[in-house]
């Protein structure tokens, strides 16, 4: 066995005893977990090699968004200016699906760096149109979703939330978020700043990556890859002193900070739908948060609670992170369409 294989499997392995519990199923096999890109971020070339099957014997299908940029048998199209495009990787095994995504830029004819060329293959995976993926070491091991039973079947404590349930079942069903027990999403729970990067790394399609940015981020832990994600996508700094926060609760008014930036780092920019409105508590949000606030609130992704105040410092709850990140997602940009 070469060593690569080893290091997929042992990711693997830990991959499946980290895993949180899923939309209404167990974790798939591991395949997900050790499939990579060996291609650069940036695609010059005219076409791309993709793995269609794992290690593991999981059957890898293909799809992109948005599906013009790429071509069923991977060929890539260059636009006139450069194009964002997330490939979506649907590993199967027996009755259980999970999806694995990422993100790249391909680059438009107008800078004249398109040219001809196939693109490297994938690692941890076999049978690709193009050659096999080797000797690349997989992303480290993040918590394994497994593709959701139908919607209503999945939580039965989201009564409380009536407000958030169309953004819970919405983002469970595309593998965003998940339970913390069977049956259950515990909306009135506090998120963490990891879990919220999780979201905004899925939701977009950025590419996890472990980066060791960060002093309190343990390599082997099921968040390292998305908060190494969030860092190259210029979505967090952290807090200071070498350190993310790992397991500190996320506040609102953080939330907005990311939550923008990850729109801007997604190219997507958001339509003007709203008044701007001062909060009974403006001058209690942070000078780094005010632009997000005030963007986010205009887009009419974000409001304060019934009594006008914005609660900057209050920690948010999952159900508030989904409905947010939901939100972001059905948004109109600038001009009218949605991303």
């Amino acid at each position: 066995m070469k060593n690569w294989e080893k290091v997929i499997m042992i990711a693997a392995a830990l991959a499946m005893v980290t895993g949180m519990a899923g939309c209404g199923s167990k974790p798939n096999k591991a395949d997900a977990e050790a499939l990579v890109l060996d291609f650069p971020q940036r695609i010059t070339a005219d076409s791309i090699s993709l793995p269609e099957s794992g290690i593991f014997g999981s059957t890898i299908t293909w799809s992109f968004t948005p599906n013009e940029l790429i071509s069923d048998d991977y060929t890539v199209i260059h636009k006139s200016s450069d194009k964002n495009v997330t490939l979506i990787a649907e590993v199967k095994s027996g009755s259980v699906t999970e999806l694995k995504r990422f993100l790249r830029t391909i680059s438009g004819t107008s800078n004249g760096s398109s040219g001809t060329g196939s693109g490297g293959a994938g690692s941890g995976g076999t049978g690709n149109r193009g050659s096999r993926g080797g000797g690349t070491v997989p992303s480290l091991p993040s918590q394994p979703t497994t593709h959701p039973a139908e919607p209503t079947e999945i939580f039965v404590d989201l009564g409380e939330v009536t407000w958030a349930k169309t953004a819970i079942l919405d983002l469970c069903k595309k593998e965003i978020v998940n339970g913390k027990e069977a049956g259950k999403f515990q909306p009135l729970d506090d998120i963490t700043r990891e879990e919220y990067v999780k979201m905004l790394v899925l939701a977009f399609g950025f590419e996890t990556v472990n980066t060791g940015d960060f002093t309190d981020v343990n390599s082997g832990e099921w968040y390292a890859a998305y908060v190494g994600g969030a860092v190259k996508a210029g979505i967090v700094n952290g807090i200071g002193d070498g350190l993310f926060g790992i397991g500190q609760k996320i506040t609102r008014q953080d939330m907005a900070v990311m939550t923008l930036r990850a729109a801007e780092a997604a190219q997507k920019t958001l339509a003007h739908k709203e008044a701007q409105r001062q909060f009974e508590d403006q001058t209690q949000i942070a000078e780094y948060a005010l632009n997000a606030v005030g963007i986010l609130q205009t887009a009419g992704i974000l409001n304060g609670d019934e009594n006008g105040y914005f609660n900057p410092k209050a920690n948010a709850n999952r159900a508030a992170a989904a409905k947010i990140l939901y939100s972001l997602l059905a948004a109109e940009d600038e001009n009218g369409g949605h991303q």
